[in-house]
């Protein structure tokens, strides 16, 4: 089956509304289709009356309009998640453990979701690494071999001194590593060398299309009085909706990007909110800023798809405080992570 017919019978499938499915998405796509991506401002979700689905289009011409995803509005049994999500993010703004937290939730079996304050801007910091592994296993799929091709690692390279969590890489200065290795540091040390030496090797276009694809126009937008490049919790959300799914990416390459997630060394944040026996595909992010008065303002956010058995959600949780120390952050992630796990226990049996 070629590239085309295989991501058109992938997203031009059912959607599941209220309980039923529902025959929105039929539609021939082409290679960004099916991104789940919050529309822009040309982009109105196009609703179905009889069932409350909606479909996101992108941009196009005047005779076509790509399909970029379809999912149903929040329906009533998610909806049960809203409630005491509210109530731990109005505890931590608070007592000053955060001043903003953004959370995006879908439920991968029936297809609902659900977001307190999903379009919320925060500094990506770390899950920006998440769209440059899409982008690099775009290209092994057009050119097979890819990962295999060696990179130089220069001893000058510093840009893990700058982070506050420190990655535990086995990749080392002076030697060479091939793409997949330096994509592996990337993903699950989250090693920013090794995130410098990736990008290097991606032409920038491709990658820039790559995030517009996903939905994330690079914009800079003015957060605690500093200018920075920002993103939301259902932009990444649907990221990880789109490898789930096997909608941007192949099966494979699919499978890869989502095996990598799974071993991140990160054991805190959503994964501290479930079973230890449960896999977590996440990816996770820190940032602190100085702000124009002298403080400092620290974010954290972990992202991902926690595998429940029987019942698969996405997770997106992006937070920012009041001060540098990012602990309490990690740590509301975390408790909102229980919450999230409390409740997809609570729900119904879905179908």
């Amino acid at each position: 089956m070629s590239r085309s017919l295989m991501t058109a019978a992938l997203v031009g499938g059912l959607c599941f509304a209220a309980g039923h499915y529902v025959a929105a998405c039929r539609s021939t796509v082409d290679r960004a289709a099916a991104a789940h991506r919050p529309p822009a401002d040309d982009e109105a979700p196009q609703a179905e009356p009889a069932t409350g689905a909606f479909e996101w289009r992108r941009s196009g011409s005047d005779l076509v309009r790509p399909l970029m995803g379809c999912a149903p509005r929040t329906g009533r049994a998610i909806e049960t998640l809203r409630a005491p999500i509210e109530a731990v993010i109005a505890r931590a703004v608070a007592d000053g453990r955060a001043s903003h937290v953004g959370v995006y939730v879908h439920d991968l079996t029936t297809g609902q979701w659900l977001g307190v304050n999903p379009d919320s801007l925060f500094v990506p910091a770390s899950v920006g690494k998440v769209p440059m592994l899409m982008a690099l296993l775009r290209v092994e799929e057009d050119v097979d071999g890819t990962l295999s091709n060696p990179v130089d690692y220069p001893e000058w390279l510093r840009e893990n001194d700058r982070q506050g969590i420190r990655p535990a890489s086995g990749v080392r200065p002076g030697q060479t590593w091939t793409l997949g290795q330096l994509a592996e540091a990337m993903i699950v040390e989250s090693d920013n060398n090794a995130t410098f030496l990736v990008q290097g090797q991606l032409d920038r276009r491709m990658v820039e299309q790559v995030y517009r694809d996903l939905g994330w126009e690079e914009r800079h937008v003015v957060i605690d009085g500093i200018e920075q490049i920002a993103t939301s919790p259902r932009i990444i959300g649907g990221m990880f909706y789109a490898l789930y799914n096997a909608t941007y990416l192949g099966e494979g390459t699919s499978d890869l990007a989502l095996r990598l997630l799974s071993r991140v060394r990160m054991k805190e944040g959503l994964v501290a909110g479930v079973p230890a026996d449960v896999t977590v595909a996440h990816k996770f992010g820190e940032w602190y800023s100085r702000t124009p008065d002298g403080s400092g303002v620290g974010q954290f956010h972990d992202c991902g798809i926690v595998y429940r058995p029987g019942r698969p959600y996405v997770a997106c949780v992006m937070t920012r405080g009041g001060s540098l120390f990012q602990r309490p952050l990690i740590e509301l992630v975390a408790e909102i992570s229980r919450a999230l796990w409390s409740g997809f226990e609570a729900l119904p049996p879905a179908g």
